[in-house]
């Protein structure tokens, strides 16, 4: 189990006493935490190196990299800033590395849940592999709310919507037990009860739907993705749809889908007059979707990730779920 923090003192005894040479997995975030202090104090208390060359749907390649920076340095210790690209690359390398080191991470958005789950998502040559390993599991975690104030407003919106199918697609997957459904429930309480003032840059609120992505992270651990993140995948990687909002569009369209053929969802429905309320503030509308993209769509999804979902969807129901999706955005 993860050590949890929030104090970046007590998190830094926690670095010095683990590894004192860190290689630090983050692209811009690394500087502004702890308006710098982390960093400078970071600086003189480890030998550290800095690995950025990542992309935001990581390729195979970057963990590769990073695999040979930590074999030449040894780290005691790999530490990830930033979101879900940056935790994934350095639980990869972290797993595929030969030596012994712990994982510790600061995730600077409330959505991937990355922070929380032993997979790691990584693209090779455009096609999205799961990566899975108990050397994953991070072995502590740096929660700081402050983070989440300064982000964008879409990245605030997709991120939490990441976090918000997690919590509905764990709910209703075919896999689902008292454990997941208890943590999936925590964070659809959470992001529900606070996401209107988070998303107004309250900083209480960024507190509590970091807490409800951390909990939405816990129960997918459990039970796996399902239909919506299936769906989502191609749609990110062709359309620079960030992920978040790829499985929002997803899962709506899944959900009304489900509900038409009688699917029976569990606890999942009790939640649909709250998600859609979500669906229509959050406002992310649906890309530019063409007759050719939609076939290409259809194709792609996995349909052994279909296998956890409550309804398992052929080639043509695809095409009419993507279809339905690119009617949303004329």
């Amino acid at each position: 189990m993860s050590l949890i923090y929030r104090d970046y003192d007590e998190f830094l005894s926690y670095i010095k006493n683990t590894g004192r040479t860190v290689l630090a997995v983050s692209s811009s975030m690394l500087p502004r935490l702890d308006g710098g202090r982390f960093l400078e104090s970071l600086s003189g208390i480890a030998d550290l190196t800095v690995f950025s060359d990542y992309d935001p749907n990581p390729d195979i390649s970057s963990v590769d990299k990073g695999i040979e920076i930590a074999s030449r340095i040894k780290p005691g210790l790999i530490l990830a800033a930033g979101g879900g690209s940056a935790i994934d690359v350095a639980k990869a390398v972290r797993d595929r590395y030969e030596g012994e080191c712990a994982l510790a991470v600061i995730p600077t958005t409330a959505g991937s849940g990355s922070e929380a789950t032993k997979i790691a998502v990584i693209y090779k040559d455009g096609v999205k592999l799961s990566l899975g390993s108990p050397r994953m599991e991070a072995s502590a975690i740096m929660f700081d709310p402050k983070v989440l104030i300064t982000l964008p407003s879409y990245q605030k919106r997709s991120t939490l919507s990441d976090s918000l199918c997690h919590a509905i697609e764990s709910m209703w997957s075919l896999r689902a037990n008292e454990q997941s459904i208890e943590y999936a429930y925590s964070a659809l309480k959470g992001i529900f009860a606070y996401y209107k003032a988070y998303l107004a840059g309250d900083l209480e609120a960024a507190a509590k739907v970091q807490g409800a992505s951390y909990d939405a992270g816990r129960a997918i651990d459990i039970t796996m993705t399902t239909g919506g993140h299936a769906m989502a995948y191609k749609l990110t990687t062709m359309k620079g749809t960030a992920h978040g909002h790829a499985c929002l569009l997803a899962v709506k369209q899944l959900w009304d889908y489900m509900d038409e053929m009688g699917t029976d969802l569990g606890q999942a429905q009790r939640y649909r007059k709250d998600f859609d309320e979500f669906y229509g503030y959050v406002d992310l509308k649906a890309p530019d979707i063409t007759t050719e993209d939609i076939d290409i769509l259809s194709m792609s999804v996995n349909k052994e990730r279909l296998a956890n979902n409550p309804l398992m969807l052929d080639t043509e129901e695809l095409k009419l779920l993507y279809t339905r999706m690119a009617e949303e955005s004329t």
